[in-house]
């Protein structure tokens, strides 16, 4: 039988890499402010609320199920949530995105893909995939190439 074995190292890419783990963040899981995008833990959000303002638990969990008015072309917010509870804090772990020339305004965010502990990580078939490209189209340019393919 194989041994499993884990190998860490640097990436170091010349574009930006996104893969993606099919999820989609909305505006109702982040908050716009401070020329910052903010990604909290929805369940750790959750749990403070829960701790510290047991009595916003049912308006939180309406606002996650309400999919937006029809009559309000502005769907709901977290932000708006959040101010409407008076709650200031914006600690809930997750991670931060700076609004710049780029990234000016969210609409829907594809989330990268992460592990069971939430980390990220590119899959090995990504980096298998991107490598064997690479090979085809700089290296066997109209050659045989050994494991078949084109």
């Amino acid at each position: 039988m194989l041994k499993k074995q884990n190998y860490e190292f640097v990436l170091h890419t010349l574009a930006p890499v996104h893969i993606g783990s099919g999820v989609k963040a909305t505006s109702k899981e982040f908050i716009q402010e401070n020329g910052e995008y903010y990604f909290p833990e929805m369940d750790k959000l959750y749990l403070f609320l829960e701790k510290n303002y047991p009595e916003s638990l049912p308006a939180f969990e309406q606002y996650l199920l309400d999919s937006g008015s029809k009559t309000n072309k502005r769907k709901s917010r977290l932000i708006d949530f959040l101010n409407d509870q008076r709650i200031k804090k914006r600690d809930f772990g997750g991670f931060k995105i700076k609004q710049n020339n780029l990234v000016k305004n969210l609409g829907e965010v594809s989330l990268f893909i992460r592990d069971g502990l939430g980390n990220r990580y590119i899959p090995g078939s990504s980096l298998k995939g991107a490598i064997r490209t690479i090979l085809e189209s700089e290296y066997f340019r109209g050659k045989q190439i050994p494991w078949g393919g084109g």
